[in-house]
């Protein structure tokens, strides 16, 4: 199996302005368009204190435009008793898990470390540092062991073998993922694996390529080319530089209508006097590859 390349960034997830995000967002689109072979988008996870559930999809989502896997790598929460920390281990990885951009979840610590966490004081591990589970072990537990897991045994049916069809059948209700089965007859056994992906004609952790996400307002004026607005720029701040553009386009347009001799009314004696204009050739103003609103 070859190697992949995946980034790594940390402070996406838990930030409160939508920056990081895009810039990470940004970043990884540059490196793809230069060619780097990024395939998987690593976010690291650490908490301190409650998660923001609206926080945490909307990064996602952002990263979600990428069409690459995203990886959450090093989830530890800290800062809260073993209760607390417990409720939102679950709330992060409920949301997570749901996101159909993660392809995969690595907790950070499993168990406490005396260097760095201070006595008495609840640390970022799932045990404390002698090894004993806390409220959050045995909610991921939980959650990785019994509600997202999928053991079933059915008996198999013989349903469509007067029709042609496969002679047994059996309808199950899985989450997306590797599974081991076994078919039992009598004495006769047989076992093997089966994956159960979103397309079958498509890797579940990949998709294909998407156009470039703007990263830029650009405004056009005659006189200095364009006019570049990040895009973390206010719809306020937007409307009043274009204003200005405007303006100032019409104030160039004015001088230069000033300074631009008019044709000479006929003088006396008949004879007519005239000023002709050189017409300059028309620019061609070159396309704008990236224009967002």
């Amino acid at each position: 199996m070859a190697a992949e390349l995946c980034t790594s960034e940390s402070g996406i997830l838990s930030s409160l302005t939508l920056t990081p995000a895009e810039a990470y967002h940004n970043s990884l689109w540059d490196l793809r368009a230069r060619g780097v072979p990024v395939q998987a988008i690593g976010v690291q996870a650490h908490f301190d204190g409650e998660v923001d559930a609206s926080t945490v999809k909307h990064r996602l989502d952002v990263l979600r435009e990428l069409r690459m896997p995203v990886y959450i790598t090093e989830l530890t929460i800290s800062g809260l008793d073993p209760a607390q920390q417990a409720y939102e281990l679950e709330k992060f990885l409920r949301i997570a898990f749901s996101h159909e951009a993660v392809a995969g979840i690595t907790l950070g610590q499993l168990w406490d470390d005396p260097r760095t966490t201070a006595a008495g004081a609840n640390g970022p591990g799932l045990y404390t540092a002698g090894k004993q589970p806390k409220p959050g072990a045995e909610r991921v537990d939980s959650l990785w062991r019994g509600e997202w897991h999928t053991e079933v045994t059915h008996e198999m049916t013989s349903r469509g073998r007067e029709a042609g069809l496969l002679p047994l059948e059996a309808a199950v209700l899985a989450f997306y993922g590797t599974y081991a089965y076994e078919l039992r007859h009598g004495e006769q056994l047989c076992a093997g694996e089966v994956e159960l992906r979103r397309e079958a004609t498509v890797q579940p952790t990949r998709w294909q390529p998407h156009p470039p996400r703007a990263t830029l307002v650009t405004v056009q004026c005659d006189w200095k080319g364009h006019w570049r607005y990040p895009i973390w720029a206010t719809p306020a701040l937007i409307a009043s530089a274009s204003v200005g553009c405007l303006f100032a386009c019409y104030r160039k347009r004015a001088e230069l209508t000033a300074k631009t001799p008019a044709r000479a009314r006929p003088g006396l004696g008949g004879r007519k006097s005239e000023t002709r204009r050189q017409h300059q050739p028309l620019r061609t103003v070159e396309p704008v590859d990236e224009v967002s609103i």
